[in-house]
């Protein structure tokens, strides 16, 4: 689901889905890339003066690291909080 929302926003909506866990794994498949690749728009004529703009996002390194950091901690204070309120009983 998640893929589905981050290619929408990405491609045809132009808004970079830094935010989202998906989005920032795919850092792992492209840093064995060289050269990294860069942020691109691309404009298709579909005909009658008209275009269509597709935006080829990709994420940086670092702010990646920072988002799959954040959700980590935050699954940790969730999984504590449950399993601390939870009654351990025999």
């Amino acid at each position: 689901m998640l893929d589905i929302i981050s290619s929408i926003m990405g491609s045809l909506g132009g808004i970079k889905p830094w935010f989202l866990v998906n989005f920032a794994g795919t850092s792992l498949s492209y840093v064995t890339t060289d050269p990294y690749p860069v942020d691109t728009v691309q404009s298709l004529d579909i005909g009658a003066g008209q275009s269509m703009t597709f935006y080829y996002f990709y994420p940086d390194i670092g702010l990646s690291i920072a988002v799959m950091a954040v959700y980590a901690a935050v699954a940790l204070v969730l999984a504590y909080l449950i399993f601390r309120r939870r009654e351990m009983s025999a």
